[in-house]
């Protein structure tokens, strides 16, 4: 029986505070190092004592500008959607315009069942942390959480995806292989 006529859902949007996080991040950045560099053909020639930098400090402000216009421009067509399940019951991530510029394939996993697995533990402290791998016909990896505990968030998605007829479960951590003693 087909599912496509229920339209899709959003299962999981990025926070505004991540969100407002990372666009600032990257606006400081490009402002900064353009600061620091001055701007060529102008009277303004940048806060560096030194001329043979200025030349690095525009061109990282140059491509931290760009990131941060990229960063507006995927908040607006994306809405913030990190996963989505369509009427076919597939569960998708939505591309950015980077991904779609370098081709980048588009992550989708399919199934009745689709298996959640949390990280065995975690080596970075960031406000997406922890990342997931959804796993079915298909994969997902790097699914970010945002400090959201997996076990209340694979509950959540059930609820939402009850009338697609999927349902995510929630496997153990893989344990990370333990380095052979020599005999």
């Amino acid at each position: 029986m087909s599912t496509v006529w229920r339209g899709s859902d959003v299962l999981w949007r990025e926070p505004w505070g991540s969100v407002i996080g990372r666009t600032a991040r990257r606006g400081v950045t490009a402002g900064l190092a353009l600061l620091l560099s001055g701007i060529p053909g102008t009277a303004w020639t940048g806060l560096s004592p030194y001329g043979w930098l200025r030349i690095p400090f525009v061109v990282i402000g140059v491509l931290w500008g760009l990131l941060f216009v990229l960063a507006i421009a995927n908040v607006a067509r994306s809405r913030r959607i990190v996963l989505m399940i369509m009427g076919t019951g597939s569960v998708e991530r939505p591309r950015s315009i980077q991904e779609v510029w370098l081709r980048r394939p588009h992550e989708v996993v399919m199934g009745r069942t689709i298996t959640v697995t949390p990280p065995a533990s975690s080596y970075r402290i960031t406000h997406a942390e922890p990342y997931v791998v959804l796993s079915g016909d298909g994969a997902i990896k790097g699914v970010p959480l945002f400090r959201a505990d997996p076990a209340a968030w694979v509950g959540r998605l059930n609820a939402i995806s009850r009338s697609h007829g999927v349902a995510f479960v929630l496997a153990k951590p893989v344990a990370e292989a333990a380095p052979a003693a020599d005999a």
